[in-house]
C-alpha cells in the first residue's frame, strides 16, 4: 500500500514578492527577516539565498 500526501499551500494571495509585487510562492527566512519572491525573482537569486537563509519555503509547485 502506497500512502500520498499531499502538499498544501501556507503562502496565501496576500504574501507578495518583495522584488516586484507578484504573489509570492517562495519565502526564505533569515536571521535578518523573512523574505518574499515570486518564481521568477527566486530564480534569479536562489544560490545566494541558499546561503542566506536557515529555511525556504518553495511553492512554485503551485504555479498556475
Amino acid at each position: 500500500m502506497t500512502q500520498t500526501l499531499e502538499k498544501t499551500r501556507t503562502l496565501t494571495g496576500f504574501d507578495l514578492c518583495d522584488r516586484c509585487g507578484s504573489k509570492a510562492f517562495v519565502s526564505a527566512s533569515g536571521m535578518g527577516g523573512i523574505l518574499m519572491f515570486c518564481g521568477h525573482h527566486f530564480s534569479i537569486h536562489e544560490s545566494k539565498l541558499i546561503n542566506w537563509a536557515y529555511q525556504i519555503n518553495d511553492e512554485r509547485e503551485f504555479i498556475d
